[in-house]
């Protein structure tokens, strides 16, 4: 694997974390929400909620834009020889 992909999944990997810690304040907005005694009683279920919206946010935009991000950080894929010898034929 070239060090662009590596990158590509590393960012999906990490999109993906952000999608199970929003999974993870959902079930505590949730737990809270039924007037449990579970979970932090300092947080309110507002601010898991918002915690929620917050990482799933973020993780979609890193998922969805992974390609995009690589680029941002690598520029355009490398064109192959055969391309080029074409473009200058043309």
């Amino acid at each position: 694997m070239k060090p662009r992909d590596i990158f590509g999944v590393a960012v999906r990997i990490i999109g993906f974390w952000f999608l199970t810690q929003a999974a993870l304040w959902a079930y505590w907005a949730a737990v809270k929400s039924s007037n449990s005694s579970l979970g932090n009683a300092i947080v309110t279920v507002q601010q898991d909620v918002g915690s929620a919206v917050g990482h799933l946010l973020i993780g979609i935009i890193l998922i969805a834009g992974a390609r995009s991000w690589i680029w941002v950080a690598y520029g355009d894929e490398p064109r192959s020889l055969d391309e080029v010898v074409k473009d200058e034929r043309e």
